[in-house]
C-alpha cells in the first residue's frame, strides 16, 4: 500500500491490501523420510517461458544422461503444447495438466528437488 500511494498511482482509500494466507503447514509438510529416495525432479507452475519451464526439461534430458530420473511437471499455460511435444519421447517425465491444491502435498512429497515456477 504505502509504495502505491507514494507512487501516486491509487489513493490510499482505493486500496484494499489481502493479507496472505501464507503457508498451510497442515497441508504442505513433508510426509516421507528423504533418506534413500529416487532422484525425482519436480516443475510446478504455469508453463510459460518465464517460468523456466523449458530450462527445467533440459536440464532433467541432460541429467538423465548420467543418472536414473523421474520429473513431474505439474501445470497449465501457453507452452502446454510445446511442452507435450518436448516430453513425449521420455518416459520418466510425466505431465500433469494442472491438479488441485489439496492434491500438490502427495506430488511434492515424491520430489527430491522441486522447482515451484519460479522465474530464473
Amino acid at each position: 500500500r504505502d509504495v502505491v500511494v507514494k507512487r501516486k498511482i491509487k489513493d490510499n482509500d482505493k486500496i484494499f491490501v489481502s493479507p496472505s494466507g501464507g503457508i498451510d503447514t497442515d497441508l504442505f509438510t513433508p510426509k516421507q523420510d528423504f533418506i534413500n529416495r529416487d532422484f525425482t525432479l519436480g516443475f510446478v507452475g504455469r508453463l510459460q517461458e518465464d517460468k523456466g519451464i523449458l530450462e527445467f526439461i533440459s536440464v532433467c534430458k541432460h541429467i538423465s544422461e548420467s543418472i536414473p530420473i523421474s520429473a513431474y511437471i505439474i501445470g497449465y499455460g501457453p507452452l502446454l503444447e510445446t511442452v507435450r511435444r518436448e516430453v513425449a519421447n521420455y518416459s520418466y517425465i510425466k505431465l500433469i495438466e494442472g491438479v488441485e491444491q489439496s492434491q500438490l502435498p502427495s506430488y511434492y512429497n515424491k520430489f527430491g528437488v522441486n522447482t515451484y515456477g519460479v522465474p530464473h
